[in-house]
């Protein structure tokens, strides 16, 4: 389920409501990250994020569940709510 369409269509300009509905319901982080096969585990290092608390915080590890050509899976099973988050990483091509 995707988010809603801003009834303006002018990407620059949301309502207010439209961009909390949007962002309540989605993340985004960028930065290096290594995969450990033996541990099955991602290490990220978040260098920038739509959530600012998350950049350089230590210890940021997903479970991987699943890696096939071009995806790869993983799980955040730490989240402060209780709730088990699952990624989905597709290859850009």
């Amino acid at each position: 389920m995707g988010a809603a369409k801003y009834a303006s269509n002018d990407l620059s300009g949301p309502s207010a409501e439209e961009a909390m509905d949007t962002a309540s319901k989605s993340i985004a982080y960028t930065g290096r990250y290594v995969v450990d096969e033996n541990t099955r585990t991602i290490n990220l290092n978040i260098e920038t994020s739509t959530f600012p608390n998350l950049v350089g915080a230590p210890n940021q590890r997903r479970v991987v569940t699943a890696i096939i050509p071009d995806e790869m899976t993983f799980v955040n099973p730490r989240n402060p709510a209780g709730i088990t988050l699952e990624f989905l990483w597709k290859r850009a091509k």
